[in-house]
C-alpha cells in the first residue's frame, strides 16, 4: 500500500518527502523486498530528499531479513559518506546480516555507541547460523562483563552454536548454568542441547534430557524427538529408537522424513531389515513423505542380507526383494532382470540406468563381474616424508608392487606379508606413504597437471582448496606437492569429527603450510570469494563406484529412471542439488583462470555428466557470476594413450523421451542439446573393468572471464584488513601472541637438538618476521600457516586449529629450558628424525593415537572462555547426570 502511494504521488507530480520515503522503504522491508528498498533510497538523493538514520536503517533491515550482508555493509558504508549518524539500529541490524560480528562490535565501541542486549543476541545468533561457538562464549562472556544480563534466547543460540561445532560438553555446561540461575529453559533451548548430545554419540544424555522435558513441563515436539533418535541410531540402540517412535504416536506429535530415517538407520545397522522395510511401507500411511534418504537407507537394510540368519527365508519368499522393488518403483524395464543372488547385489534401477547410457549386454556383466572381485590395496609414497630407500625396504620385507598408470609414486599391492595389517604397518604411521584407492590419485593428478602450467606471480603463493576433504586421501596428496611448491593448501570438512581425522592425516603426512576448516562446503565460495587457483570438489555422492569394497553399494546408490520432466527421481534429486550448490560455491572461491576438479565414486550419470553439463551450459551471467567454464581434456592432461582414453571417456548424458529441455531452479536437466556425440565434456569415466579399479569420475573446468564481472554479479567482496600479516589468528585464537626472536632462536634449537628437525624450510627459517605465536594462557605454541596476501582471514575463523603445535612451556623435566616439543611435531618429523627412527612401530601407533584423540578445547584453554568446561572427573555412575 505504501508503494501504491508512492506511485500514485509520482503519477501526479506530488513530491514525496523523507517520512513518505522512509514509509516506502520500511514496507519493503517487511515484504522482503530489499532490492526495491535498496533502489528507493538511491532514488531519494535523485529527487532532492534528504535520508536520515531511518531511511538507511530501514533498508539496512530490509538487507538483514534477506541475508545480503554484503548490501547491508554498503549501505553502512554510505552512512559516513553521506555524514549520517549511525545508532544502536543500524549496528543491530548490520550484525544480524554479517558474520562479521566481531569487528562491528569493536567498532561501536569505539564510536561510543551503546550495545544492548539485542546487540549481543544478534550477534550470537549469528555464530549459531556459523558455527562459531567459541566466539558465541567469548560474547557471552563479553556480555556478563559488560552487566548486560543473558536471557533464554542468548543461551539457546549459545548452545546452538556448540551443537554446530561438536562441542556437546559445552552445551551441557550452559545448560546447567541456565537452571543454577533460574533461567526458563523452553523448547528450543532442550532441542539444542539434545542435538548436540546426538552429535556427540552421547545417547544417554540425549534420552535423559528428553524425559527431563516433562519434568519441566516442557512440550516435547518433532525436533526433540528426531534429535533422541538420531542419537540412538548412532550408538545402533534400534530397541529404544522404536520406543521414541511409539511414544510420538502416543504423544500425538507429527513424525518426519527425518524421524522415519533416523530409525529405519538403526535398524539397519543392527540387521532388522524386516522393520525397516515395514517403516519404509507405513511412511505414505501416515503421510511422510520418502527421500533420497529415505531408500538409501532401505537398500542399506538389505546390503548385509546374506549374512543375516534370516537369509534363506528372504530368498524362499523373495519378500523382501519385492517389497523393496515396489516400494522403490523400480519396475521392470527392457526386460532386465534384477541380479540379487550374489555380490553385487545390482536392482533393476541399476541395470536400467547401465542400459539408458547404451552400455552393451556383454559389456555390463564384465562391470558385474569385475565389482565381484575384492578391491585391490593401493597407496601413495610421500614425496615430503619417504626416505630413498623405501621401495627396496619394502621388498625386502615381502611386499609385491605394481605401478599405477597415472601417478608416478602410486602403487598397487599385490602382495604384503602374511599377517601384516597395512593401516598400521610403520611406513604407514609414520607417513612415508599414504594408503588411498587408485582413482583417488586422479583428481590430485589433474590439479597438479593443470597448475603447472598456470602462471602464477612470484609475489605470491597458489592456493588450492579441497572443500569436502576428510579423511584426507587427496588433501594430502595436494598438500606433498604444494609444500614443494611452497603453496598453501586449505582442506575443509564440514564434519567436525572428520575435520579432527582430516587435521592428523595432514600432520602425519607432514603438511605444514595448510589450513583445515570446518565449514559447510557451500559456504565457501562466500567465506572466501575469488582467493583460490585451483577447488578440488569431490562431492558427496551416492558411492556406487565402491561396489567392490561394499557389495550392498549398488542396492544404496542406484538411481531410477528419469521423472517426466526428465529431472532425476525424485528420491534422488535431493543428493544432485546439494552437489550443484557445492560446484556454484567452489566456482565462486576460485580466481579467474583457476582450475575446478569435480569428482565422484558413483557410475550414475545424474550426478556426474549431467552435472558436468549444466556447468558448461549454464548462463555465465545468471548462474556463475560471469565466468564461463570450458572443459579440460583430462586424457590429454595425463598423457592417456588414444584407445586407453576412448575407454574411460565421459558418456554423452541422454535426455528422456518427455524432457522437454527445461531446467528447474535447483535441479539437474538433461537438455536435448546435450545429447549430441560431438559433445566434449573432457571427463573420464573410470569403471571397475577398464584398469581393475573402482568406479570413479573426474572432470575439470577452467574460470574464463574478468573479476568486474564476478563482483557485479555476486555483489561488492569485503575489503580486505589493511595489514597484510601472514601470521594472522582465526578469531577464537586471537588473543596469541608473536613469539620473540630470542625465543624463536630458542625453540628452533631445542627442535634441532633433540629432534634433528624443524618444519620450516631454510627460506622460512631466515625470514626476519617469524609465523611462530603463543597463546599466554596455556603455554602453547603455535607456527601459524602463511596466508599470504589478505582475504582469508573470514575462512580463518573457521579452522579447526591456528596451525601446527610444536611446544607447551613449563611441563618440560628440565625446568630451565621451559619448553617442551609437542607430539605434533614429532608426528610431522616422522623417520626423517634419528629419534624418532628409534621408535618402534607400537610407540608409533600409540604417539599417533594420542595425537588423533586431539581435543576440542586445547589444555588450559577452558579458563579463556569462562570455565564453561568442568576439568573435574566425572564418576562413570554420574555421566548421565545434567550437571556433567
Amino acid at each position: 500500500m505504501a508503494l501504491d502511494q508512492l506511485l500514485e504521488m509520482s503519477q501526479a507530480r506530488i513530491s514525496a518527502d523523507t517520512i513518505v520515503c522512509n514509509a516506502a522503504i520500511s514496507a519493503c522491508a517487511r515484504g522482503g523486498q530489499w532490492a526495491m528498498a535498496v533502489q528507493l533510497l538511491g532514488r531519494m538523493a535523485d529527487s532532492k530528499v534528504s535520508k536520515d538514520t531511518i531511511s538507511y536503517n530501514s533498508a539496512i533491515t530490509a538487507c538483514e531479513k534477506s541475508w545480503q550482508w554484503a548490501a547491508a555493509l554498503d549501505l553502512v558504508e554510505g552512512m559516513a559518506a553521506a555524514k549520517v549518524g549511525k545508532d544502536t539500529i543500524t549496528y543491530n541490524s548490520l550484525i544480524s546480516a554479517c558474520s562479521k560480528c566481531q569487528q562491528w562490535l569493536r567498532g561501536m565501541s569505539d564510536a561510543k555507541v551503546q550495545k544492548d542486549k539485542i546487540t549481543y543476541s544478534s550477534a550470537i545468533n549469528s555464530c549459531d547460523k556459523q558455527g562459531q561457538w567459541l566466539v558465541a562464549l567469548d560474547l557471552l562472556t563479553e556480555m556478563e562483563e559488560a552487566k548486560v544480563l543473558p536471557d533464554t534466547i542468548t543461551y539457546s543460540a549459545s548452545i546452538s552454536s556448540c551443537e554446530k561445532g561438536g562441542a556437546w560438553q559445552v552445551a551441557l555446561s550452559l545448560f546447567r548454568r541456565m537452571g543454577e540461575e533460574s533461567m526458563r529453559r523452553d523448547a528450543i533451548t532442550y532441542n539444542s542441547v539434545i542435538s548436540a548430545c546426538a552429535k556427540g554419540g552421547q545417547w544417554a544424555l540425549a534420552l535423559h534430557l528428553i524425559g527431563a522435558m516433562a519434568e519441566a513441563r516442557v512440550t516435547k515436539d518433532t525436533i526433540s524427538y528426531n534429535a533422541a533418535i538420531s542419537a540412538c541410531d548412532k550408538a545402533e540402540r534400534w530397541s529404544v529408537a522404536m520406543d521414541l517412535l511409539a511414544s510420538m504416536a502416543d504423544a500425538k506429535v507429527a513424525t518426519s522424513t527425518k524421524t522415519y530415517n533416523a530409525a529405519m538407520s538403526a535398524l539397519s545397522k543392527s540387521r532388522q531389515w524386516e522393520l525397516a522395510l515395514h517403516l519404509l511401507g507405513t511412511m505414505p500411511s501416515v503421510r511422510v513423505e520418502r527421500d533420497f534418504v529415505t531408500f538409501s537407507v532401505a537398500r542399506a537394510a538389505l546390503s548385509g542380507w546374506k549374512h543375516s540368519e534370516a537369509c534363506e527365508k528372504a530368498g524362499q519368499s523373495g519378500l523382501a526383494l519385492e517389497l523393496l522393488d515396489a516400494r522403490l518403483s523400480l519396475g521392470e524395464e527392457n526386460g532386465l532382470r534384477p541380479r540379487m543372488r550374489r555380490a553385487p547385489l545390482a536392482p533393476r534401477s541399476f541395470l536400467a540406468h547401465l542400459d539408458r547410457l547404451g552400455l552393451k549386454t556383454l559389456e555390463l556383466r564384465r562391470l558385474l563381474r569385475a565389482c565381484a572381485r575384492p578391491s585391490r590395496k593401493s597407496f601413495r609414497i610421500n614425496s615430503i616424508k619417504a626416505q630413498p630407500d623405501l621401495l627396496a625396504r619394502l621388498k625386502a620385507e615381502g611386499w609385491q608392487m605394481s605401478p599405477v598408470p597415472w601417478h608416478s609414486d602410486g602403487f598397487f599391492v599385490e602382495a604384503a606379508p602374511a599377517g601384516d595389517l597395512l593401516g598400521r604397518s610403520r611406513p604407514h604411521l609414520t607417513g612415508e606413504i599414504y594408503f588411498q584407492e587408485a582413482t583417488s590419485m586422479l583428481p590430485g593428478e589433474v590439479l597438479r597437471a593443470v597448475l603447472s602450467t598456470l602462471e602464477v606471480s612470484s609475489s605470491r603463493r597458489l592456493r588450492v582448496l579441497d572443500a569436502c576433504a576428510a579423511p584426507g586421501s587427496k588433501s594430502t596428496q595436494l598438500g606433498n606437492w604444494l609444500e614443494g611448491q611452497e603453496g598453501l593448501l586449505v582442506a575443509n570438512e564440514a564434519d567436525p569429527v572428520r575435520a579432527e581425522i582430516l587435521r592428523t592425516n595432514l600432520l602425519r603426512a607432514g603438511v605444514v603450510n595448510c589450513l583445515v576448516t570446518c565449514s559447510d562446503g557451500r559456504d565457501l565460495g562466500d567465506l572466501a570469494p575469488e582467493l583460490f587457483d585451483a577447488v578440488l570438489m569431490d562431492v558427496p555422492c551416492s558411492c556406487e563406484g565402491n561396489a567392490r569394497k561394499d557389495p550392498g553399494s549398488l542396492l544404496r546408490g542406484s538411481g531410477g529412471a528419469p521423472s517426466n520432466d526428465g529431472t532425476p527421481p525424485i528420491w534422488h534429486r535431493s543428493l544432485v542439488e546439494k552437489q550443484w550448490e557445492l560446484i556454484r560455491s567452489g566456482w565462486r572461491a576460485l580466481r579467474p583462470g583457476g582450475y575446478l576438479v569435480y569428482s565422484t565414486c558413483t557410475f550414475n550419470q545424474w550426478e556426474n555428466e549431467a552435472q558436468c553439463m549444466k556447468l558448461l551450459e549454464a548462463d555465465a551471467a545468471t548462474e556463475l557470476g560471469g565466468f564461463r567454464a570450458s572443459a579440460v581434456d583430462i586424457a590429454a592432461v595425463l598423457n592417456f594413450p588414444p584407445s586407453a582414453a576412448s575407454a574411460v571417456r565421459g558418456i554423452a548424458p541422454l535426455p528422456s523421451e518427455k524432457a522437454q529441455g527445461q531446467r528447474s531452479k535447483g535441479q539437474t536437466q538433461i537438455s536435448p542439446e546435450s545429447a549430441r556425440l560431438g559433445v566434449q565434456l573432457g571427463a573420464l569415466r573410470l569403471s571397475p573393468q577398464s584398469f581393475d579399479v573402482e568406479g570413479f569420475f573426474v572432470s575439470c573446468f577452467r574460470k574464463e572471464g574478468s573479476t568486474g564481472a564476478h563482483e557485479e554479479f555476486f555483489g561488492t567482496r569485503s575489503k580486505p584488513a589493511a595489514s597484510a600479516s601472514t601470521a594472522m589468528a582465526p578469531s577464537y585464537a586471537s588473543d596469541l601472541r608473536p613469539l620473540s626472536a630470542s625465543e624463536v632462536v630458542k625453540l628452533r634449537s631445542l627442535a634441532q637438538s633433540c629432534l634433528g628437525f624443524w618444519p620450516e624450510s631454510e627460506s622460512e627459517s631466515k625470514k626476519t618476521k617469524s609465523n611462530l605465536w603463543e597463546d599466554p594462557r596455556s603455554g602453547e605454541i603455535w607456527l601459524l600457516p602463511d596466508l599470504g596476501p589478505p582475504g582469508l582471514e573470514v575462512l580463518a575463523r573457521h579452522a579447526k586449529a591456528p596451525g601446527l603445535l610444536v611446544a607447551r612451556r613449563g611441563r618440560c623435566s628440565d625446568p630451565a629450558s621451559r619448553l617442551e616439543l609437542s607430539d605434533e611435531l614429532m608426528l610431522v618429523a616422522g623417520d626423517r628424525v634419528g629419534s624418532a627412527a628409534g621408535l618402534s612401530t607400537s610407540e608409533w601407533a600409540e604417539l599417533l593415537s594420542r595425537v588423533e584423540s586431539g581435543r576440542h578445547i586445547s589444555p588450559g584453554r577452558s579458563e579463556r572462555i569462562g570455565n564453561m568446561v568442568a576439568e573435574e572427573t566425572v564418576d562413570e555412575e554420574e555421566e548421565d547426570v545434567i550437571g556433567y
